[in-house]
């Protein structure tokens, strides 16, 4: 199975995906973005920042014979924390341009795919309220 593909795939529309606010006007700094697996880093939580984390999940095969196809699921998480006192439309700004990059997307090879997406509010931190966007995929590759 090459679930790290699928890892890879998402990894990349993440990092070209542009993480703006303020109408356009900001956009995210790459040192206040976490990602799993990433270094470890400090970020500043005066700002906003950005967590993402992709969970691969079952895999299936699909086929019979042979061709040896498997069908993969899993989730991407999207975390975004805003610092409390400033209300949540700028987390919120920032989530929605991440769903509408990542909602019904496909992969270019069409192997992958975005098939579910859901919005909530997290726990967030003591100095930062959080907001999330998990994002269902599946994917049909053959081993």
């Amino acid at each position: 199975m090459k679930i790290y593909i699928d890892v890879d795939t998402l990894n990349a529309k993440f990092w070209d995906t542009a993480l703006t606010y303020d109408e356009g006007e900001k956009s995210i700094p790459e040192d206040q973005i976490l990602t799993e697996n990433g270094p470890t880093q400090e970020v500043d939580e005066s700002k906003p920042w950005v967590r993402w984390s992709i969970s691969p999940g079952a895999s299936k095969r699909v086929t019979q014979g042979n061709t040896k196809l498997f069908k993969n699921l899993g989730t991407a998480h999207f975390e975004v924390f805003i610092p409390k006192g400033t209300g949540t439309a700028t987390g919120e700004e920032i989530r929605d341009a991440m769903i509408a990059a990542m909602a019904d997307w496909r992969s270019e090879d069409k192997a992958l795919r975005i098939y579910k997406h859901d919005a909530t509010k997290g726990q967030g931190t003591k100095e930062c309220h959080q907001l999330n966007a998990v994002f269902y995929y599946e994917s049909k590759r053959e081993a």
